[in-house]
């Protein structure tokens, strides 16, 4: 067999065909550039986020909310109780912020919010400022800036208000006792308002500028903080004649809010300094009043229709009376 030998350009051909696969087969090398690129941009990204954490700290938002309620002042109210509900999660999410926040600083920026026409702004108020009270001392900054008078006004539903913003400012009341010695912050026109909303009959004359009746709940929940302002500061109730609702309550609402007032007059008596607010049983005596209101059919049939009715008392009530009278007589004090 004859060996037959190949040109030299065909051989040559053959080894650029075999470098080129060996070429094709090896992996392509690391891009040094674009590795460095990469480590630039992971610390790029460290630094964003460093940067961003330090912009959402409960700090920064705050001082960006309160700073966006000062210039949706002129907005409308939909803009300006979005930005207030903010604030409020914000609180609410970060319960130790309020200790770091001057109430001085804050006061300021929100308070155009009291005087707004819109009910609901005003109830927004009365919501962060709820979050910002510490201690005495930011009670006694709000009463400064004549707060109590906002909440009398609120309350006394002399305008366009909401049944919500009354609960906010309500709520606020009772944030006043949540500090030590807060209760005495708060003034006589406060609890003679409250006193009116629990007397409150349902009988209205101005109705379009006024809600049309207040629910039954919220005047429990007034006579409920009157009861716990009694405890407190029984000397501010008597001034604001609170112990003559208490001794009604205990004749006219229901078995629970009547016993309830009942201890609370028997907690006073045990103690001295407080026992002198109940004049001397003469608060006590309408308890025993409702014997004399009983009469006869006989007479009631000699009555004119135009003459005062003798009222009737059902056999429920005498027994609640009843009832409460003997609870009084077996404590020491009663």
């Amino acid at each position: 067999m004859s060996h037959v030998d190949l040109p030299l350009s065909s051989s040559s051909s053959i080894k650029q065909r075999s470098e080129t696969r060996k070429l094709q087969s090896r992996p392509p090398r690391p891009d040094i550039k674009r590795a460095r690129s990469a480590t630039m941009s992971m610390l790029q990204d460290n630094t964003s986020l460093h940067s961003i954490q330090n912009t959402e700290s409960p700090t920064w938002l705050l001082s960006d909310l309160l700073s966006n309620l000062s210039v949706f002042k002129d907005k409308n109210e939909y803009s300006i109780v979005t930005k207030a509900n903010d604030l409020v999660m914000l609180f609410q999410q970060h319960p130790n912020l309020k200790h770091d926040v001057q109430i001085k600083a804050v006061l300021p920026r929100i308070q155009f919010m009291l005087n707004h026409t819109t009910s609901e702004v005003r109830s927004s108020c009365y919501r962060i400022i709820r979050y910002l009270i510490v201690n005495y001392e930011s009670l006694m900054i709000l009463v400064q800036q004549k707060l109590l008078i906002y909440i009398i006004i609120s309350l006394s539903n002399t305008r366009n208000v909401s049944l919500i913003e009354m609960e906010q400012s309500l709520k606020l009341i009772r944030e006043f006792l949540t500090v030590d010695k807060g209760s005495d912050l708060l003034s006589v026109g406060v609890i003679k308002t409250l006193i009116t909303i629990v007397e409150e009959n349902g009988d209205r004359q101005n109705c379009n500028e006024r809600i049309e009746s207040i629910p039954e709940s919220f005047k429990n929940a007034c006579l409920e903080t009157i009861c716990e302002i009694t405890l407190l500061n029984p000397e501010l109730i008597c001034h604001s004649g609170g112990f003559k609702l208490i001794i009604n309550s205990i004749l006219d609402k229901p078995v629970e809010i009547g016993s309830t007032c009942l201890m609370i007059v028997l907690k006073l008596l045990d103690f001295e300094n407080s026992r002198k607010f109940v004049r001397n049983g003469f608060d006590l005596d309408s308890l025993i009043s409702i014997y004399s209101n009983l009469s006869d059919h006989d007479d009631e049939t000699n009555l004119d229709n135009n003459s005062t009715r003798i009222r009737k008392t059902s056999n429920y009530k005498l027994q609640k009376i009843s009832f409460l009278i003997s609870t009084l007589l077996k404590n020491l004090m009663g």
